[in-house]
């Protein structure tokens, strides 16, 4: 288990977030939002999965696209595959969330690995970001997330939160690489579990 996650389920996690991010800079938006559910199947409530469902639901209602090109992504037997999204009741504490920021909250098991005078510093500083994030102040959101990451940088919940930045700001292939970069450092971090959840 890892954060109260099985490796199994973060590892459909990953796959299925990395496949979203994929398939929302290709703009197939229908094949998105399948895989972003298949993210939340996999863990509920995850406000950095919901946010880009929410883009690519948009997105494909705001009519980007005319259609996927993938028929077997959006067929209705894998329709039929993918959960719904749980309540957010099977969310962290909303309390939690406010005192400590949306991303660190998720991460709370990883903060633990921090050494221990650094915890306020990051929590404080991601949640600066997170801030600077939703008044659309990226360039700010940017500069504080590489401040922090000369502090912290094999903080692993930071550099997804760059990746949310990235996203925000259009550079797909930032995403792109930034998960894949996230994907590898946890996958050395515990080769073994990587292994046993493929």
């Amino acid at each position: 288990m890892q954060n109260g996650v099985g490796v199994g389920e973060t590892a459909g996690y990953r796959a299925a977030m990395l496949e979203g991010a994929n398939l929302i800079w290709e703009e197939r938006w229908d094949a998105a939002t399948t895989a972003l559910r298949r993210a939340l199947s996999a863990r509920p409530a995850d406000p950095f999965a919901e946010r880009q469902l929410r883009l690519a639901l948009s997105r494909r209602s705001a009519g980007s696209r005319p259609a996927d090109p993938d028929p077997e992504a959006s067929s209705g037997a894998e329709r039929a595959r993918v959960h719904p999204p749980l309540t957010t009741a099977h969310a962290v504490d909303p309390g939690t969330t406010r005192a400590i920021g949306r991303t660190a909250s998720t991460h709370i098991a990883e903060l633990a690995t921090l050494p221990r005078h650094l915890v306020p510093r990051i929590v404080e500083g991601m949640r600066e970001i997170e801030r600077e994030q939703a008044q659309g102040k990226l360039a700010g959101a940017f500069d504080s997330a590489f401040t922090l990451l000369q502090q912290a940088p094999d903080f692993l919940p930071l550099h997804i939160l760059i990746a949310e930045l990235y996203m925000d700001s259009g550079q797909w292939d930032a995403v792109r690489e930034k998960l894949d970069a996230v994907e590898a450092a946890y996958a050395a971090r515990s080769p073994d579990r990587v292994r046993a959840a493929a």
